[in-house]
């Protein structure tokens, strides 16, 4: 998966539209609105994935929240909510754990 178009307005009030690309060359874009951006502890923003003609689909409210933890290290806690289907959370929840592994290596390679 790769993201070759990523853009918007990182401040509660603001806006995401992102391109993910599939190794099979299928695009996917994601877009939502920014709730709360309230660094460093929280960032509240809507999510839905838009199909072939830019209009909306179902929409679901993610909330991120950090925290430091008694060794100093940063603790997130994401939620995700308000899906069609338990399909659709299932399907979430396995991308969402994609990147959260490939966030991990990064970060595992920088320490």
């Amino acid at each position: 998966m790769t993201i070759p178009v990523s853009e918007g307005d990182i401040r509660t009030g603001g806006w995401f539209r992102t391109c993910m690309r599939g190794s099979d060359g299928a695009e996917h874009w994601v877009s939502g609105a920014y709730r709360e951006v309230s660094p460093p502890e929280r960032i509240v923003f809507t999510h839905a994935w838009d199909d072939e003609k830019g209009d909306r689909g179902h929409e679901t409210v993610v909330t991120i929240s950090f925290s430091e933890t008694a060794d100093g290290k940063t603790r997130m806690h994401f939620y995700q909510a308000f899906f069609a289907s338990d399909a659709s959370r299932d399907g979430h929840a396995e991308g969402w754990t994609s990147c959260f592994r490939r966030l991990d290596a990064l970060l595992a390679q920088a320490a």
